[in-house]
């Protein structure tokens, strides 16, 4: 949930305000003129602090520019004393109180804004950071009030108002007492709060050393007694790959045994979603290994990555494959998989996925949970409301290497979107493409600016004009800000930790807020593009008629909901041979290069009666996701429970076409 929920055209108002009011102030200066340099300075103030609260993209770009907060103020500043100079004799007294009142201000920002850096980078505890436990003897102290801390470079850089305006009213009125209080005022608030800061703040400008802290970590886990671990560590882009964790975030609270979150880079920290769950950040393999777990059970897996050895060398506990997703890709049948325990995957497709490619691993360990998260999709009754459909395209990304490359986007997006757009019956596109598109391929980069283009084209097209908005701004922003408060991510604060759980239920009832919301702003034919992490995929899946994606686990997952859904064939494979290759696409609706296929795929999302793959359907979620009683909840907390209880039994092979007689590792590992 992010400041992108503003309208674009308002961040760029404010930044035209902004840059504007500068010119002329610098206008203002030249001509000594107080009253246009007054009114210019005031929109600066004003603009300013509007942008932090709608427009990120803006000041990020203004930094990218040099043109950030800091060098803004101190701008602002330089032009207001060549306005002095200009608008004065020789040898008036204002120039020297002006300068020695900026003089003053300058020492003391900084020092307020050193002290806030420095409580910063203490608070980053090394070598370990960690959420939701106490950690006796190395917890730092809560931080200072909101007032203080919160947004302190521009709380301390907006008391120079006072200077301003004194020194103005000065030359307004050639009363020279005027700036005399404005200056005194502003070095007195500014030296006042920036010992009240520092009182406040000591005992955060203390930290622990790194044996101190492994202790108390130590001692906290002791306390807690972890016995299932979700262990995640990808080095690479770490904000674009945390849906990968925060997706098993409420089944592991739903655990009957104590969960906790291993995460191995910090950079993912920011994007960790509220949970209950406790959380500890080790970026240092030599203190994961110093970190003591004697009641730790299980590991679950939801991606292979390099660091995972570091967890895997604990040979004492089942280390689980579970994912972050099934489909037809060939990451869902990895041959690293060997070196787990246990495979998890979510029904019988799976299961035979790994038998297909024949890397020698054993039947035995391949067990079905279903996926548990895929309870907040709505399902498909069979009819569907009246007005124009919606079609979600939902392209999967690039892959590491062009040999593991599955999008549409490169090849055929574009040219799908244009048709999509050119129906004669209408329809409404979401478009939600993977994370991680263009990170790796420029070709798939220009091709998501291409189809965002002919949304934004089209949506002009519809209504003349920027799309017509509701009138939701304000409490979308109010719902972003008051989640971003409950998400902050402040770990060893004691305060906090206490109402941790009420944090989580309110942070989350704030995002169904902001999505309910976000789905009711704007014109009902207005297309969308989800380029951030809200609204979430199912949330968009609800919202659609028709799925159009690629072979990816997005397919899979949009099955459970039993809609109408399309997969796109780019290389313009044989329909029977892409079936064959990839059972995900039994049920659906091709869609070849020119896109051809389209229109079956419209057809059964407008008129049920046109839709020739329900059945289909239906047989395929339960090929692709395993039976729906019990529940995939119930099934993977059995599961858990079982390898938390080493005298229980392994369970015996859910398929019997594939059981095989006991064999020796060896003669299993040589006979897949």
């Amino acid at each position: 949930m992010y400041s992108k929920s503003f309208p674009a055209w308002l961040g760029q108002g404010l930044t035209a305000v902004l840059v504007t009011s500068y010119v002329l102030m610098l206008v203002a200066a030249l001509q000594g003129s107080v009253v246009l340099f007054g009114v210019a300075a005031a929109a600066t103030y004003v603009a300013d602090g509007a942008l932090h609260g709608c427009g990120a993209r803006q000041l990020a770009r203004m930094r990218s520019c040099r043109f950030g907060l800091v060098m803004r103020f101190v701008l602002r500043q330089v032009l207001l004393l060549a306005l002095v100079a200009m608008a004065t004799g020789p040898g008036d007294v204002l120039v020297p109180v002006t300068v020695a009142g900026l003089m003053a201000l300058q020492p003391l920002q900084d020092a307020y804004y050193a002290v806030a850096l420095r409580i910063k980078r203490k608070r980053r505890l090394h070598p370990v950071d960690v959420q939701g436990l106490e950690v006796p003897g190395s917890a730092v102290a809560a931080l200072p009030p909101r007032l203080f801390y919160r947004h302190s470079t521009r709380k301390i850089l907006h008391l120079d108002l006072l200077l301003t305006t004194g020194i103005l009213t000065s030359l307004a009125t050639g009363v020279l007492g005027f700036a005399v209080a404005g200056t005194a005022l502003a070095v007195a608030a500014t030296a006042v709060t920036l010992a009240v800061f520092v009182w406040r703040a000591r005992a955060c400008l203390r930290t622990p050393d790194a044996e101190t802290v492994l202790a108390g970590v130590n001692q906290a886990l002791d306390a807690y007694r972890p016995e299932v671990a979700l262990y995640f560590s990808f080095a690479a882009l770490p904000k674009n790959f945390m849906y990968q964790v925060n997706m098993w975030l409420k089944t592991l609270e739903s655990l009957e045994h104590r969960p906790v979150l291993i995460l191995r880079e910090r950079a993912m920290l920011a994007r960790l979603a509220p949970t209950t769950v406790p959380v500890v950040c080790v970026p240092k393999a030599e203190h994961l290994a110093r970190l003591d777990m004697g009641d730790l059970r299980v590991v679950l897996y939801p991606g292979n990555a390099g660091k995972n050895v570091h967890m895997l060398q604990r040979a004492h506990l089942k280390h689980v494959f579970i994912g972050h997703g099934d489909s037809d890709k060939q990451a869902s049948s990895n041959r690293v998989s060997k070196v787990y325990d246990e495979i998890w995957v979510a029904g019988p497709a799976g299961r035979e996925r790994y038998r297909r490619t024949g890397h020698a691993i054993s039947p035995g360990s391949i067990v079905e949970v279903g996926r548990p998260q895929l309870g907040a999709i709505t399902p498909y009754t069979g009819k569907r409301p009246c007005g124009m459909p919606t079609v979600l395209y939902a392209p999967t990304w690039e892959g590491w290497t062009d040999d593991a490359c599955y999008t549409s986007l490169t090849g055929m997006g574009e040219t799908l979107v244009a048709a999509l757009l050119a129906q004669r019956e209408p329809v409404r596109v979401i478009y939600r493409p993977h994370p991680l598109t263009g990170t790796r391929s420029p070709a798939a980069a220009a091709a998501h600016r291409a189809v965002l283009a002919l949304l934004e084209e089209d949506n002009l097209r519809r209504h003349g004009g920027p799309a017509p908005l509701r009138p939701r701004s304000c409490e979308l922003a109010r719902l972003h800000g008051r989640f971003t408060e409950l998400t902050r991510h402040d770990f060893y604060d004691a305060a906090r930790l206490q109402d941790l759980r009420g944090r989580t239920a309110a942070a989350r009832s704030l995002a169904e807020r902001w999505e309910a919301l976000y789905w009711e702003t704007g014109s009902a034919d207005l297309h969308r593009a989800v380029t951030s992490s809200r609204p979430g995929l199912y949330s968009c899946f609800n919202q659609a008629d028709v799925l159009i994606s690629d072979i990816s686990s997005v397919v899979t997952d949009f099955l459970h909901s039993a809609k109408p859904y399309a997969i796109t064939n780019p290389q313009g494979t044989p329909a029977g041979t892409f079936r064959a290759r990839n059972p995900a696409a039994d049920a659906a609706y091709l869609i070849s290069p020119d896109s051809s296929g389209l229109v079956k795929a419209l057809a059964a999302a407008r008129c049920p009666g046109l839709d020739t793959l329900f059945t289909d359907r239906l047989a395929l979620k339960s090929h692709l996701l395993g039976p729906s009683t019990p529940s995939s909840t119930e099934r993977f907390t059995a599961e858990v429970n079982r390898l938390c209880t080493p005298s229980t039994p392994a369970p015996p092979d859910t398929d019997p076409s594939l059981q095989e007689p006991s064999a020796s590792p060896a003669q299993e590992m040589a006979h897949p």
